[in-house]
């Protein structure tokens, strides 16, 4: 009989999934990839969907403790990683310090205050840079601006923070409401995403990074909680070890998969699938301190790994160009990554984490 306490699910999980963004960002493993870095994230909205409706239910009692509990385990990770990297780009940053220098100054204090505070990064993907005055202006596709505002991101994977940030806000309401409720607001979700889809909104940043697109498999996170409740009681005998691995195998060859059904359809028809099998996955590996530790690294991981690649292009340029050529580049950047996420929950979150429970 598989015993719970060993079984490995939702921290694995969360692990490949912050090593498959690494993988979107340097390459791939000689031509393998685990779930492309959008799929990663949309996931990861639903794991956040699925948590904050617990901790909501079952553990903090005041909306302020919930928001103080939040701001201690996003901000100092991030801050570490970012506020020296933002004053050695704005002090010896040739590009970023011209790039800077041509917003004007409303625009550089917008964007030092999302570089610092992590609100509105997802907007920045929105927002584009007139050269001539240093004003901002909207855009529907950042990609085909000559200067997107971005570009002065210096932790440019936080934008997700943003829109993390701008459901932890919601959450603590939201998690009062029905079930019906919550159905149809995912519905709402969905058909808005549908009708900006024919009318040629389907493209980046439309897919993945327009909050009002993405509360709907927040909620669908939600919903799989309440799901858990209702099975946590009951002897499931081995389902819930077959659909963990299960969900596992589809995790790590969902690129596979996607290369023999390339459709949005099928993309959002896996979350539905996903969601429903979290309930599962959680309850064969809560018990399981190791697979916990496992996915507490997936933050300081995804957080980190730009600034890895970053500092490895610089280092060791030739190596790192060598590496990539022959699709190995993934592996110093995602193994870094994984050394510095356990530094930071040794020396610092591990600290942090004992304000947070007071």
């Amino acid at each position: 009989m598989t015993k719970q306490h060993n079984f490995y699910g939702m921290g694995l999980i969360r692990l490949l999934l912050a090593i498959s963004v690494i993988q979107a960002h340097t390459s791939s493993f000689l031509g393998y990839s685990i779930a492309n870095g959008l799929v990663a994230v949309q996931v990861f909205y639903i794991f956040s969907g699925f948590y904050m409706f617990m901790i909501l239910t079952e553990k903090y009692t005041s909306i302020k403790s919930f928001y103080k509990s939040r701001f201690l385990r996003i901000f100092p990770t991030y801050l570490i990683i970012t506020i020296p990297l933002l004053i050695a780009s704005l002090s010896f940053g040739k590009t970023y310090s011209e790039n800077f220098s041509i917003l004007n100054i409303y625009s550089q204090i917008f964007i030092i205050f999302t570089n610092i505070f992590i609100f509105f990064q997802d907007i920045v993907m929105f927002l584009a840079v007139n050269t001539d005055d240093g004003t901002l202006f909207f855009t529907k596709s950042f990609l085909k601006e000559s200067f997107p505002l971005y570009k002065l991101l210096i932790t440019p994977q936080a934008w997700t923070l943003g829109v993390e940030l701008t459901f932890y806000i919601l959450v603590p309401f939201i998690v009062k409401f029905k079930t019906k409720t919550i159905f149809f607001i995912i519905f709402a979700s969905f058909f808005l995403r549908l009708c900006a889809g024919i009318y040629g909104l389907n493209h980046d940043p439309w897919t993945y990074r327009f909050f009002p697109f993405e509360i709907a498999l927040f909620l669908l996170g939600g919903v799989s909680y309440r799901l858990y409740r209702k099975i946590r009681n009951i002897h499931l005998g081995r389902t819930p070890y077959f659909i963990t691995s299960i969900s596992i195998l589809s995790i790590i060859f969902f690129n596979q998969l996607q290369n023999i059904i390339d459709s949005t359809a099928y993309r959002f028809i896996y979350y539905f699938l996903f969601s429903a099998a979290l309930p599962f996955i959680f309850y064969a590996s809560k018990c399981n301190i190791n697979d916990r530790f496992i996915g507490d690294l997936s933050y300081p991981v995804y957080i980190s790994h730009m600034a890895v690649i970053y500092l490895l292009s610089k280092t060791i340029p030739d190596y790192l160009h060598i590496l990539f050529e022959n699709k190995l580049s993934c592996l110093p950047a995602a193994f870094i990554s994984i050394v510095v996420a356990i530094i930071i929950n040794r020396y610092m979150q591990s600290k942090v984490d004992k304000i947070r429970s007071n």
